[in-house]
C-alpha cells in the first residue's frame, strides 16, 4: 500500500482490470474535452459510465483518505440541498427577476461539485495504479481548442455555429455587429474558464512532462493565441504568470539537454521575438483590437463592489455547517458573489469551504514551482469568477490536480522534476 495515497498501489492486478482503468480513464477524458453532451439525458457521457466505475471499484477505495474526506464533503453539498429544499419551499427570484426553484437552481451546482470529487478520486487511482500520462490527452486538447480559435478568428458566427455542437441546448448564438460580448469560449460557457483551464494546462506541460523544447515553445504560442481569443484579462494575467515562471525554468533550472546557458537565452529570445510577431499580428484583427480595448478598460472594481454588497458576516456565521444548497440567496434573490469562496461558504458552509480548498489547492508532490504554476490559474479563476460550477471545467481541473500529485512515469520523472525543475 502506498502510504501517501492511501491506496493500494503495487501487487499483481490483473492485466483485464488495468485495461478496464485505462479504457475507463481515456473514455471520460474525452467526454471532457471532446465529446458533445447526452442531450436527450441532460447529461455528459462521463456521467453514465463513472457510477459503474464506482460500482466495480468502490470495494478498493475504502481506505483512500482522500475518498473518506470527499465522500463526507458530498455528504455536506446533499444536506444543504435537502435542507434548501424546506427553506426555499416558497421559491425565490433568480437575477432576471422570474421564478426560481431548488431544483432549476441548485441542483445543477449541485450535481457539479459532486461530480468533481468523483472526477478527482477516479483520475487519482487509475493514474496511482495504472501510471497513466495525461500528456497525450492534453495536448490533444490544446490543439483542438486552438483549430477552433482559429476558426473564431476567421468568422466568429460560424464558430458559434459549429460551438452549438458542444453546447447542451444546441442553440446558436445568433451575432449582430462584433463587439466583445461574442468572446471565443471553447467547448466552455465562460471565456474566463476557458483561458484559466487552458493556462493550467500550458502550465502542466510546460513543467511536468518531458517535451521537446521546441514543442513548449508552440505551445506557448498555441496558449496566447487562445487567450488572445478569449478577450479575457484574467487570461493576460495568467498566461504571463506562466510563462515567466518557465522562462526562469528554461533558462536557470532546466536539464543539460541545451548545451549552454547562451544558447538558452537565444533560445528564449526567439522565442519572444515570435511571440510578440503573433500578437503584433492579432491585434490588428478586428477581434484583436477589441481584446486590447477590453483590456486597458477592464477594472477590478467592480468586482470589489459585488464582494462588498455579497458580503455578510452574520450569514458566514449562519453558515458554518450547511449553506443555501447551490446559490446564494439574498432577501430572496439568487446573487452571484463573482467569488468562488464566498460562494461555496453561502451554498455548503463554512465547513465545507474550508476542507475543499485544502483538498484542492493544497500542494502536492510536484515541485513548488511547478505546482504553483498549475494551481495559480486555478485558484484565482476561484476567486474572480468561481468556475466551479462549469462541468468540463472541474472536470479538467480534477485531471490536472491529480496528475500533477500523483502520477510517477516510469523512468522516475517526478522525482526528476522536484530536482531539476525547481
Amino acid at each position: 500500500m502506498d502510504s501517501a495515497t492511501g491506496t493500494w498501489c503495487g501487487g499483481s492486478m490483473s492485466s483485464s482490470r488495468v485495461k478496464f482503468d485505462k479504457l475507463v480513464f481515456g473514455l471520460v477524458i474525452l467526454d471532457l474535452t471532446l465529446f458533445p453532451y447526452v442531450r436527450f439525458l441532460n447529461v455528459s457521457f462521463s456521467m453514465l459510465i463513472l457510477p459503474l466505475w464506482y460500482i466495480v471499484r468502490g470495494s478498493s477505495l475504502i481506505n483512500d483518505a482522500e475518498f473518506k474526506v470527499s465522500v463526507i464533503l458530498i455528504g455536506l453539498a446533499v444536506s444543504s440541498f435537502l435542507l434548501a429544499l424546506n427553506n426555499y419551499s416558497n421559491g425565490f427570484l433568480l437575477r432576471d427577476g422570474t421564478a426560481g426553484s431548488v431544483f432549476t437552481a441548485m441542483a445543477p451546482n449541485t450535481a457539479i461539485i459532486i461530480f468533481l470529487f468523483l472526477y478527482y478520486i477516479f483520475f487519482k487511482n487509475v493514474i496511482v495504479r495504472s501510471g497513466v500520462d495525461v500528456k497525450k490527452y492534453l495536448l490533444i486538447y490544446l490543439f483542438f481548442l486552438a483549430g477552433l480559435a482559429g476558426i473564431y478568428m476567421y468568422d466568429p458566427s460560424l464558430y458559434f455555429k459549429v460551438r452549438s455542437f458542444w453546447t447542451m441546448s444546441g442553440n446558436v448564438v445568433e451575432m449582430s455587429e462584433m463587439d466583445s460580448t461574442y468572446r471565443f469560449m471553447g467547448t466552455l460557457s465562460d471565456p474566463n474558464n476557458l483561458s484559466a483551464i487552458v493556462c493550467s494546462v500550458l502550465a502542466y506541460l510546460l513543467f511536468c512532462s518531458r517535451l521537446a523544447h521546441s514543442l513548449k515553445f508552440v505551445l506557448l504560442l498555441i496558449c496566447m493565441f487562445i487567450v488572445v481569443s478569449s478577450m479575457s484579462s484574467s487570461g493576460v494575467a495568467f498566461f504571463l504568470f506562466v510563462a515567466f515562471l518557465y522562462s526562469l525554468k528554461f533558462v536557470f533550472f532546466d536539464s543539460p539537454s541545451i548545451n549552454s546557458f547562451l544558447i538558452r537565452v537565444l533560445s528564449g529570445f526567439l522565442f519572444v521575438c515570435f511571440g510578440i510577431l503573433l500578437f503584433v499580428f492579432l491585434q490588428n484583427t478586428e477581434i484583436g483590437e477589441i481584446f486590447v480595448s477590453r483590456v486597458e478598460s477592464n477594472s477590478m472594481d467592480s468586482r470589489y463592489a459585488v464582494w462588498y454588497n455579497v458580503f455578510e458576516l452574520e450569514k458566514i456565521i449562519y453558515s458554518f455547517l450547511w449553506g443555501d444548497g447551490g446559490a446564494v440567496v439574498q432577501d430572496g434573490i439568487v446573487v452571484n458573489p463573482h467569488n468562488g469562496h464566498l460562494h461555496l461558504i453561502y451554498s455548503y458552509g463554512l465547513i465545507f469551504y474550508l476542507a475543499f480548498v485544502c483538498l484542492f489547492f493544497r500542494f502536492g508532490r510536484s515541485s513548488f514551482l511547478s505546482s504553483v504554476a498549475v494551481i495559480f490559474p486555478l485558484f484565482m479563476c476561484f476567486t474572480i469568477n468561481v468556475g466551479i460550477y462549469e462541468l468540463r471545467f472541474v472536470g479538467v481541473m480534477a485531471l490536472l490536480l491529480a496528475s500533477l500529485r500523483y502520477f510517477k512515469s516510469p523512468d522516475g520523472f517526478l522525482k526528476f522534476n522536484s530536482i531539476r525543475c525547481v
